[in-house]
């Protein structure tokens, strides 16, 4: 905006001019004070002008108690470089007016801030143990010699399922939730069995066999305190917290078997199986990031770390306590949403 000799004008917010009353050229005598009235030659466009119809301040915000920046004078000439949404003064000294279309000035509402209350994900997951396979050894005697039994179970293979989680804000970057998986598996076991001949001294037979499939069933429930960094459409979420972990798993209890003196041979002919059970609390620790195209909507993914081992007070094939590994490494991507 610019002016006359008769007051120099600046630009300040709203739209880029000053607050000042101005009222458009609506009649033959305005129009000629306007061609009256020499302009600055720089400025001199086809723009749209107005004259201030009386002595305005010119004022950063609508606050009667700020004090003005200038006042410019009644009948100054103004030419308009850019056309703004509204023109006005404070409401103490005239009523706000629109160069377009004549209305009350209404302030805009600002914009609430983002949703932080309540985070959700719906995640498919892949769950990678960090143990690696099992062996149980029972040793008995027979004919004054060692009879060795097996089991050897495999790493659990790599699993994908869903993966809900929740977290809800108790102040703005500290969360609270929990995320609850059950991860399952159908492994085999390798045994092996060796016996000495009941009339040959060191001369052992020998068997092995794969079982079928054993359930094993694992339930992990993530107890979590989330530190939030919610910047316009990313969220970062770096969480850590306890781990409850549950398991039963069918394991080998023990082995009939046929010995074959004539072959020197054993062969397994039936497994006998057991269901173990135990529970433990561990830890578990990880990073989500997500991006929202939309406000409440969005996708994202992350890593999820927990750590634990579950004693089972008799492993069923040697009587003994053993401890079993819990920990996994989980990849997650999927769906987010916060409100």
């Amino acid at each position: 905006m610019a002016s006359t000799p008769c007051g120099r004008m600046n630009q300040h917010e709203r739209g880029g001019i000053p607050f000042a009353a101005v009222s458009s050229m609506r009649s033959a005598a305005s129009l000629v004070l306007v061609l009256l009235v020499p302009v600055t030659p720089v400025l001199a466009q086809s723009d749209s002008r107005v004259v201030v119809l009386e002595n305005a301040p010119i004022m950063v915000l609508p606050d009667v108690n700020r004090e003005p920046l200038r006042v410019v004078a009644q009948g100054t000439s103004l030419v308009l470089l850019a056309k703004p949404k509204y023109v006005g003064i404070d409401p103490a000294v005239s009523a706000y007016s629109r160069l377009t279309e004549p209305t009350q000035f209404a302030p805009q509402r600002p914009q609430s801030g983002l949703p932080r209350r309540v985070f959700l994900s719906a995640d498919v997951a892949s769950f990678h143990r960090h143990a690696g396979g099992e062996r149980y050894t029972l040793t008995k005697t027979m004919y004054g010699e060692p009879a060795v039994g097996t089991a050897t179970y495999a790493a659990m293979p790599q699993t994908s399922m869903a993966m809900p989680t929740v977290n809800i804000a108790v102040t703005r970057q500290l969360l609270v939730g929990a995320r609850v998986v059950w991860p399952g598996y159908e492994p085999r076991a390798v045994l092996s069995l060796q016996l000495p001949h009941p009339f040959v001294a060191d001369l052992p037979g020998t068997g092995t066999l794969v079982t079928e499939p054993l359930r094993r069933k694992d339930v992990i429930v993530d107890l979590k305190a989330t530190y939030l960094v919610n910047r316009g459409p990313w969220a970062v979420q770096i969480f850590g917290g306890p781990t409850y972990f549950a398991t039963s798993q069918e394991m080998v209890h023990g082995m009939d078997y046929r010995y074959s003196l004539n072959l020197n041979t054993v062969t397994i002919t039936e497994v006998l199986r057991e269901t173990a059970t135990g529970a433990a609390w561990g830890a578990n620790s990880g990073i989500d990031l997500s991006y929202y195209m939309w406000r409440h909507f969005g996708f994202g993914g992350g890593a999820h770390f927990n750590f634990g081992r579950i004693t089972l007070a008799e492993e069923p094939l040697t009587g003994e306590p053993t401890a079993v590994s819990m920990g996994t490494t989980t990849l997650s991507s999927g769906v987010r949403v916060r409100f």
